[in-house]
């Protein structure tokens, strides 16, 4: 574009030095309309991304399976398209609004334009009748000069994009600079991963950023290796933040967390994370095979059919895995053609057998029988210990009966913990734990 832009002002050069200089003045309005708009737009996207989130998040609420029964049943779905269309409604009116105000300059820019061609074809009009140039001379000129606005007004719309797109760029380039707050220390202590992987969690404080109260104040608990510890109570005690803490995606602002003796903010941080196997609250699923949902425990391993159905065995999937069309290459979930959806327990269970696959000496399973039914409840527990077996195992729970088949539990309560010894122990005490368990006892007792 600039290089015909150079080869037409050279055409009108030899006419007058003031005619190409009239063709850019002409196009200046135009190019001014263009940038203002361009940033009217892109602030106008800053402004309304909190409205076009959540019309994207209602329109996924709208559409997914998993809420389809309860807008029906609720009479929701009304409710919830009328809340889409409203917000679709404003976005769409504020963009008119500015296309409006666009198109109105945009009417005025290319106005002045066409009163500078004219003046210009006037000023050529007058040589001609006074015999100072031809009538080739007014019609090059003019194709030239017409040929030239098309082409000026071209070349500032892509500068137009440029600019815009810059606009956008600064955001991407801000985003992409942000530095992760934990990193690994420059020189890391290396980490062998030892039968014996005793972890002691020692005077932590731990707040969340922007948290109302500290979730820990001198948290002490020492786990020994090879046992099966559970760590019980209320919702909301702090029991999952362990695991965050533990795996370093968050730091405790006070404490250390040492792991055989080793302060955990020492290691590499992707060496900590390989050592260590969790077991989420919330199921992880991916619409992919079964047998990648498993193998994506170690996706640097390769896994024969026999391991990954040993792992599937151990979390008690294979009852239900074996029946799928394909077996192991069954693709799971609705997220494309063919697949093939499960229930939240058997996703459950799934990501048990991705938990088992991982060749790691810790293991940390946060309320892994959440979403079980009873009876795989129990099957599950019956053989727990074999799963965990020669593994440091810390159970999250809040259902007593996942925590009896640990050797020690203890109890959670105001961030600290409060009790600990076995079943048989808490109960002989009388405390948190033994009221708990009567309580959940005869809530069980009167659902049956």
């Amino acid at each position: 574009g600039g290089i015909t832009l150079i080869s037409l002002a050279a055409v009108l050069l030899p006419y007058s030095i003031f005619a190409p200089l009239a063709l850019i003045a002409g196009a200046l309005p135009t190019l001014f309309v263009l940038l203002v708009h361009n940033r009217r737009h892109h602030q106008w996207w800053e402004r309304t991304t909190p409205d076009r989130r959540k019309g994207d998040y209602i329109n996924f609420v709208l559409t997914q399976p998993n809420y389809a029964a309860e807008l029906r049943l609720y009479e929701l779905e009304n409710h919830f398209v009328d809340y889409h269309a409203g917000i679709r409604e404003g976005l769409r009116d504020d963009k008119l609004n500015l296309a409006k105000k666009r198109a109105s300059a945009q009417a005025l820019s290319s106005f002045a334009l066409i009163l500078v061609m004219l003046g210009c074809l006037a000023w050529m009009g007058g040589r001609v009748l006074a015999g100072l140039a031809s009538l080739g001379d007014l019609i090059l000129f003019h194709q030239t000069f017409v040929r030239g606005q098309t082409q000026l007004g071209a070349f500032f719309k892509n500068l137009g994009q440029f600019y815009e797109s810059g606009l956008f760029l600064e955001k991407l380039h801000e985003f992409l600079a942000i530095q992760p707050v934990l990193h690994s220390p420059e020189q890391p202590v290396p980490y062998q991963r030892q039968p014996n992987d005793r972890i002691i969690f020692k005077n932590l404080f731990f707040q969340y950023p922007g948290g109302a109260k500290p979730v820990f104040e001198e948290f002490n608990l020492e786990i020994e290796a090879g046992k099966i510890i559970a760590i019980v109570g209320r919702n909301g005690a702090g029991k999952s933040t362990l695991v965050k803490l533990m795996s370093r995606l968050y730091d405790p602002q006070n404490g250390q967390i040492l792991l055989d003796d080793v302060d955990i903010k020492k290691l590499d941080i992707r060496d900590l994370r390989r050592s260590i196997t969790v077991l989420q609250q919330l199921p992880v699923f991916y619409v992919a095979t079964a047998r990648e949902n498993i193998t994506y425990g170690d996706i640097n391993r390769e896994f024969t059919d026999d391991e990954v159905i040993a792992a599937a065995q151990e979390s008690g999937a294979w009852d239900f895995l074996k029946d799928l069309p394909h077996g192991l290459d069954t693709l799971l979930g609705k997220g494309f053609a063919g697949g093939t959806d499960l229930s939240v327990g058997q996703w459950q269970r799934l990501a048990l057998a991705r938990a088992c696959i991982r060749d790691s000496r810790i293991v940390v399973l946060d309320e892994p029988t959440s979403f079980m039914d009873p009876w795989a409840e129990v099957k599950w527990l019956a053989g727990v210990r074999s799963l965990l077996r020669g593994r440091t195992a810390i159970i999250i729970t809040h259902r007593f009966i996942s925590a009896r088949t640990a050797d020690e539990i203890h109890v959670l309560d105001g961030g600290r913990i409060v009790e600990s010894g076995s079943h048989d122990q808490l109960m002989q005490r009388d405390g948190l734990y033994a009221q708990s368990w009567r309580e959940q006892a005869q809530q069980s007792l009167r659902k049956t």
